[in-house]
């Protein structure tokens, strides 16, 4: 019987600080497999979703584990319609989070209208909501006093060996 791996999504809302992590999680991670979900953008999310669970799967037959990293709710993923095709020991989220001071000034850097950062204060309430009710519970790290990256990494990293 083939043994079943976990999966690793590290959420949060555009600001956070995931595509900063990122790198660092690839140097701090060898032994897993680690992929920024943007890099697909412009594909409906029911295409880019159920495309990165299959490259997971894939990657879990062959023996090590995913770190998908992205804007995404947990209940996007568990809305798939081939959701439960793919199997996981277990689906396991992570939230990145900062004040939407820190958000707003971070994405005003970046150029973003004011619409869009209002939109991503408001995903960053419902996935804090929402970390409650994942199983286990989705830990959140606050990245608003800019810790370092490396700090940040290493709380990811300790994350994912625990449920490993």
């Amino acid at each position: 019987m083939k043994r079943k791996l976990p999966l690793f999504v590290i959420t949060g809302a555009s600001g956070s600080g995931k595509t900063t992590v990122i790198l660092e999680l690839q140097r701090a991670l060898p032994e897993l497999i680690v992929f920024d979900m943007d890099f697909m953008d412009g594909v409906d999310w029911e295409m880019k979703g159920t495309n990165w669970l299959y490259v997971a799967h894939c990657i879990a037959a062959g023996g090590r584990s995913t770190v998908l990293v992205g804007n995404v709710h947990p209940h996007q993923l568990q809305s798939l319609r081939l959701y439960t095709f793919f199997e996981f020991s277990h689906v396991h989220y992570l939230i990145l989070h900062c004040d939407d001071e820190t958000r707003e000034r971070r994405l005003q850097l970046r150029g973003w209208p004011t619409e869009w950062i209002a939109y991503s204060c408001e995903l960053d309430k419902s996935l804090l909501l929402y970390a409650d009710a994942c199983n286990p519970v989705a830990p959140v790290i606050d990245t608003t006093n800019s810790p370092s990256i490396k700090e940040v990494a290493a709380a990811i990293k300790k994350w994912i060996h625990k449920n490993s």
